[in-house]
C-alpha cells in the first residue's frame, strides 16, 4: 500500500480521501414533515378606492349599437332584442391599465311583471292587480280645460231654398254580412311612476304605462 494519498497528505494524515468510497445510488423520498408554526400576521394594507356606480342610460339592440362618444365610466345599457326575452348588461368602465371600454358584465332580464286588470268610469282609468286585488284604483285622465277661442266672423246670410216634395218611403234593405273579427287589442302594462314626464323611458313596447303626478302616460 502506497505511504502517501492522492492528495500528497500521509496515509495517516488524511482520514477523508483513504476512507471514502464510491457515490451510492440516490435514496427514497423521505416522509413528509410535520407542518410548521404558522407565522406572524401581516400589515393591515392600505384602504381601497371606493369603486364607481353604474347608471343605466337605456336599451340598444345590438353590441354595435352602443355609443362610441361622450361616454363615462359607470354608464351602462342593456342589449336586447326585441324578440328576446333576456338582454346582456354592458357596463362601461376602465381597466387597470387605464383603457375604456364597454365590457359585457352578464344576462340582465326583468322578473316576470304583475298581471293587471282595468276598466273606465267616464274619464276616469281603474287599475287592479288581477291577483290580489279586489278594488280598482282610479285616475282621471280628463285633461284641463282650453282657452276659449276667439269668436268666429258673421258669416252672410243665405237665400232661402225652396221646399221640397216629400219622397216615397223606401223599402227596407236587406241584412248586412257578418263582418270580420277585429285584431287583438294591445293590454296595458303599468310598469310603475315617475315624477316627471321627462323621466320616462325613451324605449318602450306598446301598452306600457308610467303614472306621472296622478296622470297616466301610455305608450303607443
Amino acid at each position: 500500500m502506497a505511504n502517501d494519498c492522492t492528495c500528497g497528505e500521509g496515509i495517516n494524515t488524511c482520514k477523508v480521501h483513504m476512507i471514502q468510497g464510491e457515490r451510492g445510488p440516490k435514496g427514497d423520498k423521505g416522509d413528509k414533515g410535520e407542518r410548521g408554526l404558522q407565522g406572524e400576521r401581516g400589515f393591515r394594507g392600505e384602504r381601497g378606492i371606493s369603486g364607481e356606480g353604474i347608471k343605466v342610460r337605456g336599451v340598444v339592440p345590438t353590441e354595435n349599437d352602443l355609443p362610441t362618444q361622450n361616454n363615462t365610466v359607470g354608464d351602462a345599457f342593456v342589449v336586447k332584442d326585441d324578440d328576446k326575452e333576456q338582454g346582456y348588461l354592458y357596463v362601461f368602465s376602465r381597466s387597470v391599465s387605464g383603457v375604456e371600454r364597454w365590457n359585457n358584465v352578464g344576462t340582465f332580464k326583468g322578473d316576470t311583471g304583475v298581471g293587471l286588470r282595468y276598466k273606465w268610469n267616464n274619464t276616469q282609468l281603474g287599475v287592479k292587480r288581477a291577483d290580489d286585488e279586489s278594488d280598482y284604483s282610479y285616475v282621471d285622465l280628463k285633461g284641463d280645460k282650453g282657452d276659449k277661442g276667439d269668436k268666429g266672423d258673421k258669416g252672410d246670410t243665405g237665400s232661402k231654398g225652396d221646399k221640397g216634395d216629400k219622397g216615397d218611403k223606401g223599402e227596407k234593405g236587406d241584412k248586412g254580412d257578418k263582418g270580420e273579427k277585429g285584431d287583438e287589442g294591445t293590454g296595458l302594462q303599468i310598469k310603475g311612476s315617475v315624477t316627471s314626464p321627462d323621466d320616462l323611458p325613451e324605449q318602450a313596447n306598446l301598452g306600457d304605462a308610467y303614472i306621472v303626478n296622478g296622470y297616466l302616460y301610455i305608450y303607443m
